[in-house]
């Protein structure tokens, strides 16, 4: 557009002037808004000529009063900290914190990967602001609702009146008496209830449990916690498998990364053998911690039956397999390929399942049973 008034104007104001270089001087003064210096240009002209230029001031005027409109608007933004109000797009996934701008950051960020706004409300003072917010967000798909004000009888409140109006949504209200957090989600029915009392306790406890709790979450209304382990000379982790450590203790190993590594794998196969200078991430409840503490593992009760035939051609691969599930080296398991039936010392169900699938696929005889929890304790060969 400011093209074609520049044009336009150079056009115009140059056929009276005989000179495009003054035509395009004129039509430049009247855009700036200025009148009174190329009027003087323009004397003598014709009535629609000169009314042209006024017309131009005219623009001219109002252009440059909204680029200062503009300029000014920035910086008195940026001074003041405001924030122009941002317009939410229809059918976008968004999220709405209550009262509790101290966690909307983590929030934000932890949700940004979902690709799901966070939006914030108050109703210390009413349900008229977030009534206000709820409206805006009435064209996007709002996902769940966070009522964390200090005040028990407001979020109850609130959260009763949002259910019936937003089924959909899920609804999570700050309780603050872990008795009490339990009972009320019960009574609520869909809305789920959150202790922050009862997530710092557990974390608090956690940080003696292990080395270093790195995240609190709650799972099927139970807390948990995601723990870093650096493991040393002595632990009593050091030597066990990761199945070992994930049934004898209940918890979930996430990473694991020796010392020679630069980046953790994730989610490490089940027997791979812990040992002095590893750091494991793992999934845990405060039960769970409190076993790798004292080190009280629950006792494997399975073991592989095996026998493997006096005319097998494969024997020392045997003796690898066997060595690998079982923590030891291949020279260690010459007796156990003499063509008799042996077992293994006790395993967990899912690594003597894959230790007894392999076996079959290489020809040998083998099958998985259960053993008495005593006999399980019992490591002895037969």
């Amino acid at each position: 557009m400011s093209i074609g008034l520049i044009t336009a104007g150079v056009v115009l104001f140059s056929d009276h002037a005989d000179n495009w270089q003054l035509g395009l001087m004129i039509t430049f003064g009247l855009l700036k808004g200025e009148y009174v210096d190329p009027v003087m240009l323009l004397s003598g002209s014709e009535i629609w000529r000169l009314l042209l230029g006024m017309s131009y001031s005219l623009i001219g005027t109002l252009i440059t009063s909204a680029f200062v409109a503009l300029i000014l608007e920035k910086l008195l933004s940026n001074r003041l900290g405001l924030r122009r109000r941002v317009y939410l797009r229809t059918g976008s996934r968004q999220a709405l914190i209550v009262d509790g701008q101290q966690v909307v950051e983590p929030i934000r960020d932890l949700l940004a990967s979902e690709q799901i706004g966070v939006q914030t409300a108050t109703i210390q003072e009413g349900m008229s602001e977030l009534e206000t917010q709820l409206e805006r967000l009435r064209h996007t798909e709002l996902v769940g609702i966070g009522l964390l004000s200090n005040n028990l009888l407001s979020n109850v409140h609130a959260a009763m009146a949002l259910q019936s109006s937003h089924r959909p949504c899920r609804i999570a209200v700050l309780a603050h008496e872990m008795e009490s957090s339990d009972q009320l989600g019960a009574l609520l029915g869909g809305i789920t209830v959150l202790s922050g009392v009862d997530l710092a306790a557990d974390a608090l406890v956690a940080t003696a449990f292990g080395e270093r709790v790195e995240r609190v979450l709650q799972i099927k209304g139970m807390n948990h916690m995601v723990v870093r382990y650096q493991l040393e000379e002595g632990d009593t982790l050091c030597g066990l498998n990761i199945s070992r450590l994930e049934n004898g203790y209940q918890l979930n190993v996430l990473t694991h990364s020796r010392a020679d590594q630069s980046s953790p794998g994730v989610l490490p196969p089940l027997d791979c053998m812990l040992m002095a200078g590893d750091e494991i991430t793992v999934l845990a409840d405060l039960e769970s911690l409190r076993l790798v503490e004292i080190g009280a593992l629950h006792p494997a009760q399975w073991r592989v039956d095996f026998r493997v035939i006096h005319h097998f051609d494969n024997h020392f691969m045997v003796q690898q397999c066997l060595a690998k599930f079982l923590g030891s080296v291949p020279g260690r398991m010459h007796d156990l390929v003499d063509g008799h039936w042996h077992h293994t010392p006790p395993l967990d169900n899912d690594l003597g399942e894959i230790l007894c699938e392999q076996l079959q696929r290489m020809g040998v005889e083998a099958h998985l049973r259960q053993v008495q929890a005593e006999a399980a304790s019992m490591s002895c060969h037969a």
